[in-house]
């Protein structure tokens, strides 16, 4: 997501960033959440903990594309809807920012 919103000058060969690219890596989530609510399945695991915070953090700067991803769309909204989620967004918003 760092190189889908900060481009960078040199592209850099597929093999050599372990990812491939931004919207292989959304594919390849999407595809991933469409069997269950999960990224492995019924069971809601660390992966899912790694994997939703880069997406709600980052969504303000480059929202996942609904209309292309609408699995991975719908995954981030049942993550956010988590009651675990909801309390530690409500600790998170409550840190005042450095940009004050």
């Amino acid at each position: 997501m760092m190189d889908h919103m900060f481009p960078r000058k040199e592209v850099l060969p597929r093999a050599a960033l372990g990812y491939g690219d931004y919207d292989t890596v959304l594919d390849v989530l999407s595809e991933a959440v469409k069997s269950g609510p999960y990224i492995v399945g019924e069971q809601f695991t660390a992966a899912d903990v790694m994997m939703t915070f880069p997406f709600t953090m980052t969504r303000q700067f480059v929202p996942v594309d609904v209309a292309s991803h609408p699995a991975m769309a719908a995954y981030v909204e049942r993550m956010e809807a988590r009651p675990a989620y909801q309390r530690c967004r409500a600790i998170v918003d409550r840190v005042p920012s450095s940009n004050a």
